[in-house]
């Protein structure tokens, strides 16, 4: 990774020429250590992102809003603005920022503008989450951030499990009342067995958020060959799926995790070979001692059905992108779908789902941020792109670009990408203050000038 980092630092990252050469001359720096402040901060973020509790509107009176309630990640957010108003005031990021606002106005001005407030309030947070990212991938482009950030979303989803465990003991109302389970959240019974939500309004989202603290552990498994956060996560994925037994969620989160293991050259081929097996024989003994788990993967009676209406709502919505390039409310959609199909309601994608909110066009920009994040070329890129692989997994699974936490870690994804450019990347610099070295050198010439010979 040596080589990695000496592209990530310096000048020499810099694609622009004239702000280059304002950096070779000193009139910038990169910081590459983030204070111990920004690191809290990025480890709040992460934090926030899994156990993400309501702070207000926990109750049923939300859906007749249309909206999820408030969020800790919504307190965060806002409290960054403060801090990204501080950060704009050098002159010379406004060009990168001012670009950056544009594109978010491209993408969410629209849907913002929506007379269904569901739309409308997915558009605002999809705003308020982008100004905060922003600023978040700025302090996490400084190595000690990103795994201030990846520990935040372990211990983020090690802190979930309690509130599952006792969901499960039936102090459902007491969580309630504490904002560690929405009132609007749905229970399903599968063989005998009913089904967790947790945080969050479905087990399915659940269980695919998550699956996003996979990538923190697969990148200090692939990065730093620490291998506890990722033993941390795999047991955080089997003790979500057991209560919620979301598949899509638990099958996304161990591939991520296998990641490391799979490309790394420091494990000879036939270890890969043992680890993968030994990983595959302890989840099927697993599997065999718990009968709804097998009825999930094994036996589940509506497993054909469940595959024939995910296929037909998936076909739907390509067709409906295309005949509403500008978007919709989610309102129509749901609707148009649920006409269409005969009463699924759902795209089942979430592609499709940011594609028929937000239209053709931020659709495309989503995807191009997808790409861009899949160039590596520091440690940091190295988390971003497996972030960004298990977010395209999990969204051919669900329409999670409604749910907050993908909402945040879309936004970061789409943030990092911007900073990645030759005029975002200016916001990872800052003015030097080099005045009084460069008078205590003209002095020192002006001493060596005087002086006797």
């Amino acid at each position: 990774m040596a080589h990695l980092r000496q592209k990530d630092y310096g000048p020499v990252q810099m694609r622009s020429r004239a702000f280059a050469a304002h950096a070779a001359s000193g009139s910038y720096v990169f910081r590459s250590s983030a204070r111990l402040w920004q690191q809290l901060f990025a480890f709040a973020f992460g934090f926030c992102i899994q156990f993400n509790v309501l702070v207000g509107g926990a109750g049923d009176g939300v859906t007749g809003v249309g909206s999820y309630g408030y969020r800790l990640s919504d307190i965060l957010a806002i409290c960054t603005l403060g801090l990204l108003a501080i950060f704009a005031i050098a002159p010379y990021r406004f060009l990168s920022l001012g670009l950056f606002v544009l594109i978010i106005a491209i993408i969410f001005a629209s849907p913002m503008l929506s007379p269904d407030s569901r739309t409308r309030i997915l558009a605002i947070h999809y705003v308020l989450y982008s100004f905060a990212a922003i600023y978040l991938v700025v302090i996490l482009s400084k190595a000690p951030a990103i795994d201030r950030f990846c520990w935040g979303l372990v211990v983020g989803v090690l802190a979930t499990v309690p509130i599952f465990v006792l969901q499960a003991m039936g102090y459902a109302s007491t969580l309630l009342e504490w904002g560690l389970v929405p009132g609007y959240a749905e229970t399903y019974d599968v063989a005998d067995v009913i089904r967790y939500s947790g945080l969050w309004a479905h087990p399915n989202e659940a269980a695919h958020v998550a699956a996003i603290s996979a990538a923190a552990g697969a990148y200090f498994s692939f990065v730093h060959r620490r291998f506890l956060p990722s033993a941390l996560v795999a047991f955080s994925l089997l003790a979500v799926f057991y209560f919620t037994a979301g598949r899509a969620g638990l099958v996304v989160g161990y591939a991520v995790l296998l990641i490391p293991i799979l490309l790394s050259r420091r494990i000879p081929y036939m270890w890969r070979a043992v680890i993968i097996m030994a990983a595959l024989a302890t989840m099927a003994v697993f599997a065999t001692n718990m009968n709804f788990v097998t009825y999930r993967f094994g036996n589940d009676q509506n497993m054909v059905s469940n595959i024939h209406d995910r296929l037909v709502s998936t076909i739907y919505g390509l067709q409906y992108i295309f005949s509403h390039p500008l978007g919709s409310s989610i309102a129509d959609i749901s609707s148009s779908v649920n006409l269409a199909t005969g009463g699924i309601g759902s795209v089942h994608d979430g592609f499709l789902f940011f594609g028929a909110v937000f239209g053709l066009l931020p659709l495309v920009i989503l995807l191009v941020s997808f790409v861009t994040n899949f160039y590596v070329r520091s440690d940091a890129d190295i988390f971003f792109a497996l972030l960004t692989f298990q977010v395209i997994f999990s969204f051919l699974f669900e329409i999670l670009p409604a749910s907050y936490s993908y909402v945040s870690i879309m936004c970061i994804i789409m943030a990092w990408a911007f900073l990645k450019t030759p005029i975002g990347a200016m916001l990872k610099y800052s003015a030097a203050r080099r005045p009084r070295m460069r008078r205590h050198s003209m002095t020192s010439r002006s001493r060596l000038s005087s002086a006797p010979n």
